[in-house]
């Protein structure tokens, strides 16, 4: 048994109400029966209204925990969210770094081409290798896969 629920079962099993008549704390149901008196009245006080105090934090003490249950589930929630966009960011990153290959690749064909048709150009429509303007289309642009194919 936790020490709050032992606070409790001993705030239930009290006598229901308390008041100090200004010699003793007695029962407010049989104001004869006392439960005894303290040296200072602030005593008598604090223990007549002990009863009251107790149940007051009791519930004090529940609703900070519903409170507190309450942003826990919030607390999880977005670290769930957390993990999802993460996951999303890494796919993300994934998907750009085979854009930029994909892109590098292309970039690195164009480049082959544009210099085959500048070789081309400067040599009267054929190139140092033998091969017409047709041919070198073909090899650059009709092919599918990566660069010239020789």
């Amino acid at each position: 048994m936790s020490k709050i629920d032992e606070i409790k079962q001993a705030l239930a099993a009290a006598t229901p109400e308390w008041f100090d008549n200004g010699n003793e704390i007695v029962s407010k149901q049989n104001p004869k029966v006392g439960i005894g008196g303290f040296l200072k009245e602030e005593d008598n006080h604090l223990a007549a209204n002990a009863p009251e105090y107790i149940a007051y934090l009791l519930k004090k003490l529940e609703e900070k925990e519903i409170f507190l249950t309450g942003r826990q589930y919030t607390i999880n929630r977005l670290k769930e969210q957390n993990e999802e966009i993460a996951t999303m960011g890494i796919r993300q990153g994934e998907q750009i770094t085979r854009l930029l290959q994909s892109e590098k690749k292309q970039a690195k064909k164009l480049e082959e081409a544009r210099f085959a048709l500048e070789e081309i150009a400067e040599h009267g429509g054929v190139n140092l290798r033998g091969a017409s303007c047709a041919e070198i289309a073909r090899t650059y642009f009709a092919q599918e896969g990566e660069g010239n194919q020789e």
